[in-house]
């Protein structure tokens, strides 16, 4: 690739000044004439023969020769595109496709000055897609109507909030899946305009997505510095996630600790919602496990990995390990919960005990557990219909217990952008 060399897209139609004081100015190499075919098309403004141009918009008839006699250009200097004058996909298609022919040939730059509306807007559309420069030729008006001829220049266009906003709004698709990760990873790689506004934008942007994928990958703590950085500006769209986040994160209490354990339900319904059936299964387990960890701490102050003899019941049988703690596995933390408790967790392990079995072999099976069978969606159906239903309005029960006025909320699967931020 030549970067020297300049390949210029111009919309044709209208006054021929603008064209020619934009060809003047920028010296392309190869000039790229977007023109509309036909009678009444302005092709003719480029490949017409004699006199095919007026001199001024008050003249009668043409006086002057095309554009490329004027400026004593070779054929070699330009090309013609025709495009539609009133199809703006077609356009676009086509002006996008030409510019990819030409993008290892060198630097390419647009101007849209003239041409139809669709033209205009075709070559703008095309020009943002292919992070083309774009530039218009400007002068002083007396009317809405036109330029004074005389009075043009050719700059370039500011169009730097606007591609900073599609590359922007590209990037946080991916909160639509809740990909976070993937949304950071994009906005790392943009280079955002100098514009102050621009920047706070861009960093609260990144920062939001940030904040979110540090909560999905359950680093609350990393969640709330992010977030409480910027509780000025989050306000009423993302306060109530910045109020969680810092219960979730910094408290020591039975209800920070089942506020978690919602949250990882949560999470795992994320991980259905992007088909990871697997995953979500996966935390299903954990869901079952902590659980019954965490009545029999707040409960009975027994903590499954270190289990005192005295705690343990006459119809609980527990081992000790390799270094002499007894300690109690996903199905005996539930025996103990069913001897030691008399609560909302005690009432379904009694009346569910058979079932468990039943929906843990789903896991159990699986490739991240002990088997080799790819959890499907029908699998996970079961397994979330039965947690629905039985297990999670246990935790619910429990968590109102313990001063849970309000469950943690699912994460957000769009970006809301904040107008006004200080």
């Amino acid at each position: 690739m030549t970067s020297e060399k300049r390949i210029f897209f111009a919309t044709v139609g209208g006054s021929h000044q603008p064209l020619i004081e934009a060809i003047r100015f920028l010296h392309p190499d190869h000039t790229v004439f977007i023109c509309t075919g036909g009678k009444s098309g302005s092709e003719a403004m480029i490949t017409g023969e004699g006199k095919v141009i007026k001199s001024s918009r008050e003249d009668k008839k043409p006086s002057l020769p095309n554009i490329p006699t004027q400026m004593d250009m070779q054929p070699e200097d330009f090309s013609v595109l025709l495009v539609p004058g009133d199809n703006l996909d077609e356009a676009v298609i086509k002006i996008s496709t030409e510019m990819e022919k030409w993008r290892d040939e060198g630097e390419l730059i647009a101007d849209y000055t003239g041409g139809t509306k669709t033209m205009t807007a075709a070559l703008v559309l095309a020009s943002l897609e292919l992070d083309v420069q774009l530039y218009l030729v400007k002068g002083a008006r007396n009317d809405l109507d036109k330029v004074v001829d005389g009075t043009q220049c050719c700059s370039r266009a500011a169009v730097g909030r606007v591609r900073f906003s599609r590359e922007l709004a590209n990037y946080l698709t991916a909160w639509k899946q809740y990909g976070y990760s993937q949304a950071l990873q994009g906005l790392n790689r943009m280079s955002p305009p100098a514009e102050e506004t621009i920047q706070k934008e861009y960093l609260l942007a990144r920062n939001l997505s940030k904040a979110f994928d540090a909560w999905d990958c359950f680093d609350h703590s990393q969640a709330y510095n992010l977030l409480s950085a910027h509780s000025r500006e989050v306000g009423s769209l993302y306060g109530a996630y910045l109020q969680t986040a810092a219960m979730l994160a910094n408290e020591d209490t039975p209800k920070a600790e089942g506020g978690r354990i919602y949250d990882l339900w949560l999470n795992a319904k994320r991980r259905v919602f992007q088909g990871r059936y697997d995953e979500a299964v996966a935390r299903a387990y954990r869901i079952i496990e902590w659980i019954a960890q965490w009545v029999l701490y707040k409960d009975c102050e027994i903590n499954t990995s270190d289990i005192s003899e005295d705690q343990i019941p006459e119809e609980v049988e527990l081992f000790k390990n390799h270094k002499g703690k007894y300690q109690a596995s996903l199905h005996k933390a539930w025996e103990l919960v069913d001897a030691k408790t008399n609560g909302e967790a005690a009432n379904f392990i009694r009346a569910n005990k058979k079932d468990l079995l039943t929906y843990l072999d789903i896991r159990s099976t699986s490739v991240l557990a002990h088997g080799f069978r790819p959890v499907g969606r029908d699998d996970w159906k079961k397994m979330e219909s039965w947690m629905e239903e039985k297990l999670i309005p246990v935790l619910k029960k429990e968590l109102e217990l313990v001063g849970m006025k309000s469950l943690p909320r699912q994460l957000p699967c769009e970006y809301k952008r904040i107008e006004k931020s200080e």
